[in-house]
């Protein structure tokens, strides 16, 4: 299946009929996929960084010649530091979101198996997670975010669960 980030960001956060579809996709270009959005969450995030330690900076006036003397490499580092935090994150909701897709598949007496349905919960979380990253500038209540953000997840997994195939029955004979 070839496909594009791009065609795979838009489906992510426009069609969540097509994240069951996704389930067939190579991990390969999952974990691409996953690796872009921490990317993208990361910026943000580490302005938001940048902008605290100035604050902090402008407090305390020993700090601010040490800081001004490593800026070179306070930077670099705490943006790695921040992007290895994300992917972890992403990583751990998706297995989580995942689990739960697992107990929505047997409540719904669909088929399916726990690989098939991480890679759905992988695609269905991004809407929830960008949305949260975005008002985090905004808002300073973090956990209406992450509240809106499993809503968000939860309601993409229950469409995308819909169009996994349906469990055989057994015939008695």
């Amino acid at each position: 299946m070839k496909i594009t980030h791009y065609r795979l960001f838009l489906d992510s956060l426009l069609h969540p009929k097509k994240h069951a579809a996704f389930r067939l996709l190579s991990i390969g270009k999952l974990i691409q996929f996953l690796f872009l959005i921490a990317l993208l969450i990361s910026i943000p995030a580490s302005i938001q960084f940048i902008e605290g330690l100035s604050t902090q900076k402008a407090a305390t006036e020993g700090l601010s010649s040490f800081l001004h003397a490593i800026n070179w490499l306070l930077y670099p580092l705490s943006f790695l530091f921040i992007i290895i935090f994300n992917i972890t994150i992403l990583f751990i909701q998706a297995s989580l979101y995942a689990l739960l897709a697992l107990c929505l598949l047997k409540f719904f007496q669909r088929r399916g198996e726990y690989r098939m349905l991480w890679r759905t919960a992988a695609f269905s979380m991004i809407l929830g997670v960008l949305l949260s990253t975005v008002l985090s500038f905004f808002f300073t209540d973090q956990l209406a975010f992450h509240l809106l953000a499993i809503a968000i997840t939860t309601i993409y997994l229950l469409i995308a669960i819909q169009k996994y195939p349906k469990q055989a029955t057994a015939k008695n004979s």
